[in-house]
């Protein structure tokens, strides 16, 4: 059950291709979208040293689904 998770860094090296080239894109990223990360169960936050914690395939399709809808905010707009 603990093999589907991975510190923010980790997961961010192996899966985060062309969304979070940076460590502080990443961190923007969780910042702004932090309440509902935490809800869908996607990011457990750490403190101190540990740091946060993501599983793997929810913090996937999370970060897809909010980065499409703000995609599709973006086209309407123009």
């Amino acid at each position: 059950m603990l093999s589907g998770f991975a510190g923010l860094e980790d997961w961010r090296a192996a899966h985060a291709g062309p969304f979070f080239p940076t460590k502080v894109s990443l961190a923007w990223f969780i910042r702004n979208h932090r309440t509902e990360l935490v809800a869908s169960g996607a990011l457990i936050l750490g403190e101190g040293r540990a740091g946060s914690v993501v599983e793997c395939a929810k913090f996937s399709e999370a970060v897809v689904a909010i980065k499409r809808r703000e995609s599709e905010a973006k086209a309407a707009t123009g």
